[in-house]
């Protein structure tokens, strides 16, 4: 997993610690020097020293702090909850006061069943590493990005404070939410490219299904001596067909594309999102149903005319064993 870590950069200051405030400090300390007022020396010295101490302290605190995110599952339908493992390491002698960290926003996933979810660390000392883990629940179809997260820290008065972006390029796919279906079983299928008397499907030779009377052109080899000899009639085997156990998935979206246009926004919006929660209740048929032949041994291949989240016509999905690839072109 790669992460990038963005520039460390000033959030927020106290107006006190503002530039214009610190140079008008300056300014006054000079005014009090020459005019020799001991008292107003002492105070504002104090507070630029004080200035001085938080200001090198901001900028040292998110620096050589280590941020870990592991995602053991990659991929979840929606309504499932998935784990996020999280470290975060002081790599200084300087401790920290205290340290937050955030996590984006997102319409995809809740974290702590909150849209967005923030720790805070307080006294994160020398050398000290942390471990816990998030909890979070896919919410809808889709595919999450964690991207950055956001870690701040800085004086223990809060009068400064930095942040540092990490960048960690991890996806997780969610799946539509499966629903309740009851499919018609797997018939067997003439195959395109086998031609042949016995109608396009293949035979296996080693398997009988049963007899029937011998009819003209019948191979010798399928010939049921013992049969014919009990029954007195011309009897031929009849092998079990061999089916390839395929289901292609052809998926046509553009029925579902928004087509009216309403003079009231209020009215558009709520069109738009109805043809959206129809759209997401149809992929998660697409889903259910995949997925059901899948369980019984049928391999599943998928063609849609839709794009995907990188707005990319999607490729033909061939029949596999497995089902991740047709349910990543779902989500």
């Amino acid at each position: 997993m790669s992460v990038r870590q963005e520039d460390v950069r000033n959030e927020e200051a106290s107006l006190l610690f503002k530039p214009f405030a610190l140079v008008g400090l300056f300014l006054c300390l000079l005014a009090s020097i020459w005019f020799q007022l001991y008292t107003m020396i002492g105070i504002l010295a104090f507070i630029l020293v004080l200035a001085g101490f938080i200001f090198v302290w901001n900028k040292l605190a998110v620096h050589h702090i280590d941020l870990k995110l592991e995602l053991p599952v990659s991929r979840v339908f929606a309504g499932d909850n998935f784990r996020v493992y999280t470290s975060v390491k002081n790599n200084k002698s300087l401790p920290l006061v205290w340290l937050d960290v955030e996590f984006n926003k997102s319409q995809l996933v809740s974290w702590q069943d909150k849209p967005f979810y923030i720790v805070r660390f307080m006294w994160l000392l020398s050398y000290q590493e942390v471990d816990w883990e998030v909890k979070g629940r896919a919410l809808q179809r889709g595919v999450y990005s964690i991207g950055k997260i956001t870690m701040k820290s800085g004086d223990g008065f809060r009068f400064m404070e930095s942040k540092k972006m990490y960048d960690f390029h991890k996806k997780m796919y969610i799946y539509p939410k499966l629903v309740p279906i009851r499919i018609p079983p797997f018939q067997p299928s003439m195959q395109w490219d086998v031609q042949g008397k016995q109608g396009g499907l293949l035979e296996d030779p080693l398997i009988v299904s049963g007899v029937r009377d011998y009819e003209p052109g019948d191979d010798w080899k399928r010939f049921n001596w013992w049969a014919s000899a009990r029954s007195g009639k011309m009897q031929t085997n009849v092998f079990q067909p061999i089916v390839a156990k395929q289901l292609i998935i052809v998926v046509d979206v553009a029925g579902f594309a928004p087509t009216k246009t309403f003079a009231e926004e209020e009215k558009q919006q709520k069109y738009v999102l109805e043809k959206e929660k129809v759209f997401e209740s149809f992929l998660s048929v697409v889903a259910s149903v995949g997925v059901a032949y899948h369980d019984q041994g049928i391999q599943i291949g998928f063609a849609t005319n839709a794009r995907n989240y990188l707005n990319e016509s999607q490729e033909i999905v061939q029949p596999e064993k497995e089902i991740t690839s047709v349910l990543d072109s779902l989500a």
